[in-house]
Order: C-alpha cells, then sequence, then structure tokens
C-alpha cells in the first residue's frame, strides 16, 4: 500500500474505505452529515476530489500538507515528511523515553502513547481535564532534536499541563512550574507537584485560576525565553505573593539535572527551593535600584529652586512661542495628579490657535503612565474601560468628542466623587444576575474646546485656560516657525 496514502488518512476523519479508496468528512467546509472527500492511491501519487466542490489545494492547506506529501519519492516506499528536520532518532515511545531518561512505564502511566503521523512515528501527550477524564489538548513530540519537536493538535488551545494533578500541588502547598512537558514528566517521576506551561512564551494570565490553594509556585529560569516568562508571571498580580524564581546552578533544567544524576536529583532539587527568591523580595530590590538610578538622573532637576524656570526655559527650546502662563498652569495641573484632589482643565480657543499643541507639549513631560489620551469615546466606556484610573489624567483631543448627557454625568461624577461605581443586569448560564463596576479614582480631566463654555455643570469642575490670538502672537509663531527652518 502506498505510504503517502496511509499518511493523508491519518489527517482525516474517514467515513468508509475500500483498500486503496476512501469516503472522508472534507476540512475544507462544514463537512458534516455526508462524507464528500474521495481520496485515492494510484499511480504513486494520492489523488483527491472534494464533490462538494472544494478545490485540492484548500484541502491540502486545511490538512497542514503540501502537494509533495501527496507524490512518492522514488516510485513508492518510505515516506518523510519534508517538514521534519530532526537527523536523531525517530520519535518512537522508546527513543523519547531513552531520551529524557524515564522509564517507559512512567510515561505511559501519564498516558502517553505512540502513533503514526504522516508515515512517521510520534508521542502523543494528552492534556487531561482537573478530573483526569476528559482530554482538553493533545500535544505531540514529533522529534526528539530536530525542528518542529512538538506540534499542537489542530484547534486545540493552549492549556496548562498537569491540571489533573494540582490537588496534590494543593496537599503540599507547592508547585513546580515549568516550561514544558517534559520537565513536568520528570518532576513527577521524583514525586513532586508540577505543572507547565505549553513553551517559554506560553503562560495565560486566565490560568491563575488554577492555581488557587497553593502557597508556593517556583518558576525555574532556564534562558532568555524563561526570563521572558518570568516577566509574564510577575505580571500577573494574583502570582505576585506566592511566586519565586529558582535558577539550577550548573544546569539548564530540570530535566537535565534529572540525567546528571537521577539518585541526588531530590536532594539537589531541595537546595534549589532553599535558595530560591521570593518575587516580593527582587521586586523591592528592583524598585529600590530603579529609584537610585532615577535620582541619580534627575537630581541636578529635582533640587531647582525654580522649576518652573527650568520647564519654560526648555519649551522656549521646543518653539513654544507666548503660551508661558498657560503652560505653566497646565504643568502644575497634570502634576496635581499625585493629590487626592487632582486639578482638570479645559484650554480654550478658536480652530487652529494652539490648542492642541500646547496639550501635547506639556503632556510630553510626563511619563505615559500619567495620562490616557482619548480622541472620543462612547458614553459607556469610561465604566468599561480597562485603563486605570486612579491618579491619572485623561486627555481629550476635543470636548466635543465627549458630548452626551449621559457622558457629561459619568465624568461630573467621577471628578466629583473621585469613583464610578456602576450596577447593571447581565445573562449568565445560572440567568440573569446583576453585576457591579467600580472604577477608583481620583482622575482629572484635560480637554479642548473652540466655544466659550462646556456644559454648566461640567464648567464649575474645570480651571479655564484661553490661549491667546494676536496678530502679534501669530507673528511670533511665523518667526519661531523661520527659524526652525533655518536652522
Amino acid at each position: 500500500m502506498l505510504a503517502e496514502f496511509e499518511n493523508v488518512l491519518d489527517n482525516l476523519k474517514v467515513d468508509r474505505r475500500n483498500g486503496d479508496k476512501a469516503m472522508c468528512f472534507c476540512p475544507a467546509h462544514d463537512d458534516r452529515k455526508e462524507a464528500s472527500l474521495s481520496v485515492k492511491a494510484e499511480d504513486g501519487k494520492v489523488l483527491l476530489q472534494c464533490f462538494a466542490g472544494c478545490r485540492a489545494e484548500d484541502v491540502i492547506a486545511r490538512l497542514g500538507l503540501e502537494w509533495s506529501d501527496l507524490f512518492a519519492e522514488g516510485g513508492g516506499g518510505s515516506y518523510t515528511s519534508s517538514k521534519t528536520t530532526s537527523t536523531g532518532q525517530p520519535a518512537t515511545l522508546q527513543n523519547y523515553a531513552a531520551y529524557v531518561g524515564l522509564p517507559v512505564e512512567h510515561l505511559e502511566s501519564l498516558s502517553l502513547e505512540q502513533y503514526y503521523r504522516l508515515g512517521k512515528p510520534a508521542v502523543r501527550m494528552p492534556y487531561l481535564d482537573e478530573a483526569g477524564e476528559e482530554v482538553l489538548l493533545v500535544r505531540s513530540r514529533v522529534s526528539l532534536t530536530g525542528k518542529p519537536k512538538i506540534l499542537t493538535r489542530k484547534g486545540d488551545k493552549h492549556r496548562l499541563y498537569g491540571l489533573w494533578k494540582l490537588k496534590e500541588a494543593r496537599e503540599a502547598s507547592r508547585l513546580w512550574l515549568v516550561e514544558g512537558e517534559s520537565d513536568t514528566q520528570t518532576l513527577w517521576y521524583h514525586g513532586e507537584p508540577a505543572a507547565g506551561i505549553p513553551g517559554a512564551n506560553g503562560w495565560k494570565a486566565e490560568w491563575t485560576s488554577e492555581l488557587i490553594g497553593i502557597d508556593r509556585i517556583y518558576f525555574v529560569v532556564e534562558d532568555a525565553a524563561g526570563e521572558a516568562c518570568w516577566r509574564k508571571l510577575a505580571a500577573t498580580p494574583e502570582l505576585q505573593e506566592r511566586l519565586y524564581r529558582i535558577e539550577l546552578e550548573g544546569v539548564k533544567d530540570v530535566s537535565e539535572l534529572h540525567k546528571q544524576n537521577a539518585e541526588s536529583f531530590k536532594e539537589r532539587l531541595a537546595k534549589a527551593r532553599e535558595s530560591a527568591r521570593a518575587w516580593l523580595d527582587i521586586a523591592e530590590s528592583e524598585a529600590e535600584e530603579r529609584a537610585r538610578q532615577a535620582w541619580s538622573s534627575c537630581r541636578e532637576l529635582a533640587e531647582s529652586p525654580d522649576i518652573l524656570s527650568e520647564l519654560i526655559a526648555d519649551l522656549e527650546r521646543c518653539r513654544l512661542v507666548g503660551e508661558i502662563r498657560n503652560a505653566k498652569l497646565l504643568y502644575l495641573a497634570m502634576t496635581s495628579r499625585l493629590l487626592e484632589k487632582i486639578v482638570s482643565v479645559v484650554v480654550k480657543g478658536p480652530s487652529s490657535g494652539g490648542k492642541s499643541h500646547l496639550v501635547k507639549l506639556v503632556a510630553s513631560y510626563f511619563p505615559e503612565a500619567a495620562f490616557c489620551q482619548f480622541t472620543a469615546m462612547s458614553e459607556r466606556a469610561l465604566l468599561y474601560t480597562e485603563e486605570p484610573l486612579s491618579h491619572r489624567h485623561l486627555i481629550f483631543s476635543e470636548a466635543s468628542g465627549i458630548e452626551g448627557e449621559f457622558q457629561d454625568y459619568v465624568i461630573r461624577t467621577l471628578l466629583s466623587e473621585g469613583f464610578l461605581e456602576h450596577e447593571f443586569v447581565e445573562k449568565t448560564p445560572e440567568g440573569m444576575k446583576p453585576r457591579r463596576i467600580r472604577k477608583e479614582g481620583p482622575t482629572g480631566f484635560i480637554t479642548t474646546t473652540s466655544r466659550d463654555r462646556l456644559h454648566a455643570e461640567n464648567e464649575t469642575r474645570y480651571l479655564s485656560l484661553t490661549v491667546t490670538d494676536t496678530r502679534d502672537q501669530t507673528r511670533q509663531v511665523f518667526k519661531a516657525l523661520a527659524e526652525e527652518q533655518i536652522e
């Protein structure tokens, strides 16, 4: 039988087969009720025909194959996928067990099994649910040393590896969090509670809920990719107080530690755990170092007896003309974000009078975390936004972008009360349920307008600045532009 024919069928759902002919469900369209894809081996090649009208190239693409995968090499016989670049041993279960230094029986107890993918052996590694019954995800080891090493079953979404063993981690109050399946399997072999992240860049914050009840989470940092994963974990608030950093001395990862000396594995692992650094300690040290460096770079400016004069001198070097007073007031208003009562500002003036330029220029002296800029938003956007509102200014390019009675009400409430609280009813699997959203302030607003006045009640909550619009001001602006061109 032609090897390519078997390889193609391995990737399809077969309805019926008769020797070197088969009817399958076509992956290129919604083929659920009646198999419409004919697959036939003929003269050293595989012929595909979808009776629903799908093109052969579309079917091949959905299968993840290439045209060359349908033709025998040298007229038939053995088959090697063009996607496999490994030059080592084939990925049989026996070879994989030898490669990671674990008994085949241990791997089989974790539901690992060998199968054939595109005519070559591969190791199937199922990700089971918390009960250890339902398969949520399947990853396959298709190569021991080549690329790609591991492939995810089409349509599956990544999950943590080892959900069905997290009960052991909760009982032990600790968990080893590692990259990949082989390190996880090694830790389980030595009786250590562990879970695996499918790839160094694979961590997702929503998985945090699956780690509830585990007091200490030890993450092994292997290399640059592991460093990036550590930063993702450290950026997950629900993990931070439980997170510990591990760097294994003399080896890259857990598997290498095991293969180096299985007898001393647990002892060396225990020592590594004792020397783990808590995220809280690391964050404190890093914060102190950042503060030291920041003070070193800004000390001269921070100790200036007249920092507003320093600001204006710099703004003038940036070609700000005639708006000295407004620039100072706007700068002080944006600095007020650090206080419990924040000053809000509306910059008024005629169209093209330089209002937006003034706001943009002054805002450039503040870090991005100090403000959030919008051109417009829907009336309920502030209630649902994921942007933090506390101790920030919200900058709107034009007041007309926030018109609407409800939007005006939301802004007034946020300015007056220092927070937003909104309750509504939403549809859930248990029926209609009330849900409450609370957005913490205090928050300041900065906007521009060409109108004389805003909404009467909003006007009392803003400091009004009016940009200069005189012939002399225009003359100075043109002069500054000319000087800039000459330079």
